[in-house]
């Protein structure tokens, strides 16, 4: 395990945002999130101004008084600032719960992908993500994954439909077809409705289904409704 938390890749900017871990805990989870500012907007540095506490309160009344972070940002040409020792606890999460845990800032890793819900994602972003879960893995253990949609279900969508969970790779010294293994597609009833701000709608009710018939993955192009949390699960990253 490896004792540096600073990814030799990432630009470092320490953000003020950011605690100790409880005593003891272990990373167990990476959530993947999206975030534009403005939204929709994919230039300038008010992410990294938002983190850093450093938005002018005039120009950003609402979002100038947040005190949040997240461990990583790739921006969409793959290029990647950290802002937390992922030994500590960022504060991205928020009101969250993964496998029946609360508070999933404990025991996380927070990546933000620049973007936002109706853009795909670019293969820039792909590979940097690639890289730095593999790193993660080495560093950590971590295998497992989410998204902020799935341990905030109702109150996130991000990182929405546009993300190709096909594009990632398994963790290193394994084959795609063992990271493949339990990979099922879910069926859902009532579908989570398009939307473009960075708060969800109500949580779809999801009807799971155990079928190895199931395609292994499922990618959900911008047409469509937002799949419901948990749509895809993992054995080795678990989604």
């Amino acid at each position: 395990m490896m004792s540096d938390g600073w990814w030799p890749n990432a630009a470092r900017k320490p953000s003020p945002n950011a605690d100790e871990r409880p005593v003891g805990e272990r990373i167990l989870l990476v959530v993947l999130h999206h975030i534009s500012l403005p939204a929709g907007t994919f230039t300038g540095d008010a992410i990294e101004r938002l983190f850093l506490n450093t938005l002018d309160p005039q120009d950003w009344p609402r979002h100038a008084a947040l005190r949040v972070s997240a461990h990583f940002l790739i921006r969409r040409g793959g290029q990647t600032t950290q802002f937390v020792d992922i030994w500590r606890r960022a504060w991205h999460a928020g009101v969250s719960c993964w496998r029946g845990r609360e508070r999933c800032n404990d025991f996380s890793v927070g990546i933000e992908l620049e973007g936002d819900a109706p853009t795909p994602f670019t293969d820039a972003q792909y590979d940097t993500l690639n890289a730095l879960l593999g790193w993660l893995h080495q560093a950590t253990g971590v295998r497992s994954l989410s998204t902020h949609s799935e341990i905030a279900a109702g109150r996130k969508i991000d990182p929405g439909p546009c993300f190709d969970f096909s594009r990632l790779l398994p963790p290193p010294g394994e084959t795609l077809e063992e990271a493949a293994i339990g990979v099922k597609r879910k069926t859902h009833g009532a579908q989570r409705p398009r939307h473009n701000s960075e708060l969800g709608e109500g949580a779809s009710t999801v009807q799971r289904s155990d079928s190895p018939t199931q395609p292994v993955i499922q990618r959900f192009p911008a047409s469509s409704a937002y799949p419901p949390p948990d749509t895809v699960q993992c054995d080795r990253w678990h989604i």
